[in-house]
């Protein structure tokens, strides 16, 4: 879509979980800053209408930036922007973007996972897309049930 005037670079749209969002990338040689130019655009222009993008009634669910880097105040910006406009937010680094677009299929992941990934209001780290993998945890002592017998007595005339 960023090529057609004012509107991002990529506008995603899942019906299954009712929600779409706004993708913008940016090239910027030395870390990308969402400079005051660039969050109005964010804040005046994509937010407001992003129902035109898709031509859609879902709510928007976030809106991301992806850049080769960030400069270091991105997290402020992205929570600014959140502040601003009451949509989830995120700064993905286009390596990460590059391997959450190759663990998709083999991951096993879905479209509320994505939906989580993009709505950190932070810059994405590369545990954000690991999918969590489900562990044993063993239970606390105070889980356990004690149970109170007499002993065995083997060898025992009695027993």
């Amino acid at each position: 879509m960023g090529q057609i005037g004012n509107t991002p670079d990529v506008f995603v749209e899942s019906p299954d979980c009712g929600y779409c969002g706004i993708i913008d990338n940016k090239a910027y040689k030395n870390g990308y800053s969402i400079t005051g130019n660039h969050k109005r655009v964010m804040e005046d222009v994509y937010i407001p209408n992003y129902k035109q993008y898709g031509n859609t009634d879902l709510p928007l669910a976030f809106f991301t930036y992806i850049a080769g880097s960030f400069g270091s105040n991105i997290n402020t910006q992205i929570n600014d922007i959140k502040r601003d406009t009451g949509i989830d937010g995120s700064a993905m680094p286009v390596d990460i973007f590059i391997d959450l677009a190759q663990d998709y299929a083999e991951g096993g992941y879905d479209h509320q996972l994505l939906r989580k990934i993009f709505s950190v209001n932070r810059e994405v780290r590369v545990s954000d897309i690991k999918k969590p993998t489900v562990r044993y945890e063993y239970p606390t002592k105070s889980d356990l049930l004690m149970v109170a017998e007499e002993t065995a007595k083997y060898g025992d005339k009695n027993g």
